[in-house]
């Protein structure tokens, strides 16, 4: 599979898991705000970077030898088209395609093969489907959804499929291979998901924001209006102003206490303390700088997005 072959304004298998809430570099509504960018006509889709392509490059080879350590008897990767669910509105880009006659698969993690089953053995047969994952990440033993379990399930559905295999390359040396059975809570979960994110695509319907980032991206204008507010408004202004005082205080306290401790310090690079339960190792070591060559920063034009932040002024009401 090469680059992105699914609509951006469409629910996809690689995008499950983010919609779900189960990703932790991207929020749902992130996901949502691009989604509904795309549905208005606006080009959101991002030049792929040389990490990216050289991971399309690997990839053939890792399903291939996949399917040959596995025992499978074929694995199809030039795969150029999408697949669409025949129910719900859901796309998918599948990275391969692989076939058994029957054959059952024991896991041995000696040989990083991982059988996702209580039994850790699986019974396959006939079509399955393959995802496959880069990553610099250490070596698990259970991928997180976002690492493409609920992608897996998500093309398994499309592909009326019973099995599936995940290989994941970590820190480009340790392959590991996951192979799962179809889950039916989570297509069932999936179908659920897909249909309520079409219709918040299609409606503008936004989650409630989580985040201060969420918030901006649900108000990315300001219309200049002034409004008053509501009761309860007093209650969260209490809290952030009091929150604010507690972080700066306590940021000093800690500014405090390493400068007492750099003065114990001096000019050695660890200390250490112990007491009956723990021993508290000290460093204060030396930060290496590298040169870094000149260079002319081009002109960028100016832009205004909404804040992240809020501030709030108190003013005195008494004459």
């Amino acid at each position: 599979m090469v680059g992105k072959l699914t609509k951006d304004n469409m629910m996809s298998c690689s995008i499950l898991a983010t919609a779900a809430g189960h990703n932790p570099w991207k929020s749902k509504i992130d996901l949502l705000g691009e989604m509904i960018l795309a549905n208005r006509g606006e080009d959101i889709r991002r030049e792929q970077t040389a990490i990216m392509s050289r991971g399309d490059t690997l990839e053939p080879v890792l399903l291939n030898k996949a399917g040959e350590e596995l025992g499978l008897d074929r694995v199809y990767v030039d795969i150029e088209e999408p697949i669409k669910h025949t129910e719900i509105p859901l796309q998918g880009s599948l990275d391969g395609l692989c076939w058994s006659d029957g054959m059952t698969i024991k896991e041995d993690v000696s040989k990083g093969i991982y059988v996702m089953t209580d039994s850790k053995e699986i019974t396959i047969g006939s079509t399955g489907v393959m995802e496959c994952k880069l990553t610099s990440a250490y070596p698990e033993d259970e991928p997180p959804a976002w690492r493409g379990p609920m992608q897996l399930q998500g093309l398994m559905d499309i592909k009326s499929a019973s099995y599936g295999v995940l290989v994941v390359c970590y820190q480009s040396i340790y392959w590991r291979y996951f192979v799962y059975p179809r889950d039916e809570q989570m297509v069932k979960d999936i179908h659920a998901l897909v249909l309520d994110m079409d219709r918040r695509v299609k409606e503008e319907d936004f989650f409630p924001p989580e985040s201060p980032k969420d918030a901006s991206t649900v108000y990315p204008e300001t219309n200049e209006q002034h409004i008053d507010l509501e009761d309860d408004a007093l209650d969260f202004i209490d809290l952030y102003q009091h929150a604010s005082k507690s972080i700066k205080q306590w940021q000093n306290v800690k500014d405090e206490a390493q400068v007492n401790l750099m003065s114990i310090m001096q000019d050695n690079t660890t200390g250490s303390i112990s007491t009956d339960s723990s021993t508290y190792i000290v460093k204060w070591g030396m930060r290496n700088v590298k040169p870094k060559p000149s260079k002319i920063i081009p002109e960028e034009p100016g832009y205004s997005v909404r804040s992240n932040s809020i501030s709030i002024k108190e003013v005195n009401n008494e004459n």
